[in-house]
């Protein structure tokens, strides 16, 4: 046996050659259909055939180049470390026992992916003998070998790379002498000259911005061109020490513009580290400059379409094949890497003409997946997985449930994903406030949300969740079109096939009877001010770790945009929240509450759970009582009552004053008979409640402060007829009903205070005639 594993018969060498070619014809496959599944293919049966070769075979050579070449590809499509140090290892083993004929493709190989992984690591051994490498390759490479430009070239940017790093002038001083060298081997005419003319520039560029020194002169010219030129990849990353570093030489780091298309570098299929030269620079990341001039127009349409694109979408996702957080430049970099991208250059048709199918193919490369769960220990945050791989983080609770997020959304066919543990930078308020007011049209706009639920087992209920119970799963609940739950181990719920819980009548129903809400709001919800006073129940039994969460947390189901103001306090942000709602929507049913006032405002209340109770539901009146109207009243005077009532504005608020359209009945008598206030208004019957829910003052007459008030909205005003007197009668007969009256009392400078009681005051008109002299009014109420 092999001290690898390898076995030495002739039967195994005659099974690691079939293997071997195998995998090579997967790998083939790969790089004509870009489809990971053949790429996987050809590691897999590489990595059983290398088993088998004979040591020092020239098939384990080849094994081993292969493995190297496929396992460093994958690596820049699913970021996995364990993938590039495999291929380190295998690519070291091929310079070791090379020989002279291919030496210089070992050294090539290994060259770039060293440098690769100093690009992610940042570890110092490996740059240098990335650059000891590419110095021999470079040694073994004369003036007429086709391969020396690319080699030259990968030795500059190593050289770049390292200066990058260690900021010594000799790397790059260095660095610019091997571009001007690159540049006599492509002049004026060759595909490559424009790419490297772009390289020599953006060095001496980097050199000026280095140093007190002025361009050469000759060379400021080429500076202004570099300048000038258009170019691919405007928007310039920045390496770990946040300096910047042109596109032109660095790696490529997106998972589609896999290591053969490299700025510099470009691999070809199945034979990482040199390339043709013949016809590889139309494929490249960077392109030559002609080519990019006669199609600039279109690419910016693309860019266009893109940017319109990601403004619906979070400003930060996380790239689920290669584990790392992207912001809407890296997005579109790695678009612009894709075949999408590529086809849509290559189309022929006009681009007004297909742009319908330019947005489709946009839409569909960025569909992206959205995490709902409850906060737990040790969630990453954006500092502590910018710029690193999340699928080579040591585990913590926090991160095993990120990346299995990751995983699950790429199985499920999403590049991108997105969690409000680390895609928020939390540190800036101004992000954090544009977060939460657009969270919800985040998960609108999602194609998935996938809700983890660690505190339910493949067998247990849904209902069991305090999932279901926090105040920021409300939204997330509400938002998404398409929801799947999963259990502790990451299996789904319930239904084990389902590509929405949403159309899964059973969990609908568990859902609809947990929380309260109707199924047609679970699969058919809209934000808006709508139906107020429900949402405010749906919301009333949940909690939030930050008391003034609870309100933030309903600002996109309520479609508002408010400042967030943390440490302010629960009253005050709810307070705020109430007052957007009454003063835009002027639904008054958000004063239907029992309980404790808030400190905020009398009419508000201390706590959501103050709209628990279902909110009073005024009865429809009958025609009988339509017909007792035209019997008792004069149409003149019904049509005066109505036309008063849709003369009221709307409700304000301002400045905490609540200024409030209203039938006003004055009270004249209070009595306290055993615990019960017996109330008399005028226009109204006798009513009575506990003593215990309120503390009155007992008496009668005008000296009494207490006013009871029918809330009033336009919503109430009969619009069903055409004929005003019948309109007039039917709007009579609706404030002949029983309704939810507000007990007030009269302050100094003709103000009103709400005073708060532990049950709903139902109060009714006493008589037609009495409906027809209503007092309407605009109270101020503190």
């Amino acid at each position: 046996m092999h001290p690898e594993g390898h076995c030495e018969t002739p039967k195994d060498l005659d099974n690691a050659i079939s293997l071997t070619f195998l995998a090579a014809a997967s790998q083939a496959k790969f790089w004509e259909l870009k489809e990971l599944a053949d790429l996987d293919d050809a590691i897999t049966v590489g990595q059983i055939a290398f088993k088998l070769c004979p040591p020092g075979h020239v098939i384990e050579y080849l094994c081993r180049h292969n493995l190297a070449s496929n396992l460093c590809t994958r690596f820049e499509m699913l970021g996995s470390m364990a993938d590039l140090d495999e291929a380190a290892k295998h690519g070291r083993a091929t310079v070791e026992h090379s020989v002279e004929e291919t030496r210089l493709k070992s050294l090539a190989t290994v060259g770039f992916i060293l440098s690769r992984r100093f690009s992610v690591r940042g570890e110092t051994a490996d740059i240098d003998t990335s650059i000891d490498l590419w110095r021999e390759a470079s040694r073994l490479c004369p003036p007429s070998d086709p391969h020396r430009l690319h080699v030259i070239s990968s030795l500059a940017r190593a050289l770049y790379l390292r200066f990058n790093h260690q900021r010594d002038t000799v790397d790059l001083q260095q660095a610019i002498d091997l571009a001007h060298s690159a540049l006599e081997l492509a002049p004026p005419g060759h595909p490559d000259h424009s790419k490297t003319l772009l390289v020599l520039t953006s060095l001496h560029r980097i050199r000026v911005e280095n140093s007190d020194i002025t361009p050469d002169g000759g060379w400021a010219s080429e500076l202004r061109r570099a300048v000038l030129a258009p170019q691919l990849n405007v928007d310039q990353p920045k390496s770990a020490n946040n300096s910047v570093v042109p596109d032109v030489l660095r790696d490529s780091n997106t998972p589609e513009n896999t290591i053969e298309q490299d700025a510099i570098g470009s691999y070809g299929a199945g034979e990482v580290g040199m390339k043709d030269t013949s016809n590889s620079s139309a494929d490249s990341t960077a392109g030559n400059m002609a080519a990019h001039a006669n199609i600039s127009h279109f690419q910016q349409l693309l860019r266009d379409v893109v940017f319109e694109t990601l403004e619906k979408a979070p400003p930060r996702m996380l790239n689920t094949r290669r584990g790392i957080l992207c912001d809407k430049d890296a997005q579109l970099s790695s678009f612009e890497a894709s075949q999408q991208y590529k086809k849509l250059l290559s189309g022929s048709s006009e681009p007004a003409e297909q742009l319908e199918h330019i947005r489709a193919t946009v839409a569909d490369y960025f569909q992206y997946a959205t995490l709902s769960h409850r906060w737990g220990k040790e969630e990453p945050l954006l500092r502590e997985i910018e710029g690193k791989v999340i699928y080579d983080m040591p585990p913590t609770d926090g991160l095993v449930k990120l990346q299995s997020f990751c995983r699950t959304a790429l199985q499920r066919g999403y590049l991108w994903a997105w969690s409000d543990t680390c895609c928020i930078d939390k540190v800036s308020s101004a992000e954090l406030q544009e977060a939460i007011g657009t969270m919800f049209s985040w998960y609108w706009s999602s194609a998935l949300t996938i809700t983890y639920l660690p505190d339910v087992t493949a067998t247990g209920s849904l209902t069991d969740s305090v999932w279901l119970k926090r105040g920021w799963t409300l939204q997330e609940l509400l938002a998404p079109r398409t929801l799947l739950f999963y259990t502790q181990d990451w299996s789904l719920y319930v239904d084990q096939d389902a590509s929405n819980h949403k159309e899964n009548d059973v969990i609908l129903h568990e859902l609809s009877m947990a929380t309260g809400i109707a199924s047609r709001y679970l699969t058919d919800f809209y934000p808006s001010m709508e139906e107020a006073r429900t949402r405010l129940q749906w919301a009333s039994t949940r909690r939030t770790t930050r008391p003034e969460d609870i309100a933030y947390s309903l600002f996109g189901i309520f479609k508002v945009h408010l400042p967030v103001l943390y440490g302010e306090s629960k009253a005050d942000a709810m307070g705020r929240l109430l007052a957007e709602i009454i003063s835009r929507s002027g639904d008054t049913s958000v004063l239907d509450w029992v309980g404790q006032a808030s400190p905020f405002h009398s009419c508000f209340p201390a706590d959501i759970a103050a709209y628990q109770m279902n909110p009073y539901v005024q009865p429809i009146p009958s025609d009988v009582s339509v017909g007792n109207m035209r019997k008792s009243v004069s149409a003149g005077a019904a049509r005066r009552l109505r036309d008063a009532l849709a003369r009221l504005p709307l409700p304000r608020f301002i400045n905490r004053r609540l200024t409030l359209p209203c039938i006003m009945h004055r009270v004249t008598t209070v009595k306290l008979k055993r615990r019960v206030y017996e109330i008399h208004a005028m226009g109204l019957e006798p009513l009575e409640i506990p003593s215990s829910s309120a503390t009155l003052q007992a008496g009668s007459g005008s000296r009494l402060p207490y006013v009871l008030i029918h809330a009033w909205h336009a919503s109430l005003l009969d619009t069903s007829t055409e004929d005003p007197n019948t309109a007039a009668y039917r709007t009579m007969a609706k404030l002949e009903q029983p309704f939810s009256s507000l007990l007030l009392v009269q302050l100094p400078h003709n103000e009103y205070k709400r005073i708060a009681s532990d049950c709903t005051i139902i109060a009714r008109a006493s008589d037609p005639i009495s409906i027809a002299k209503s007092e309407t009014k605009m109270l101020h109420i503190v």
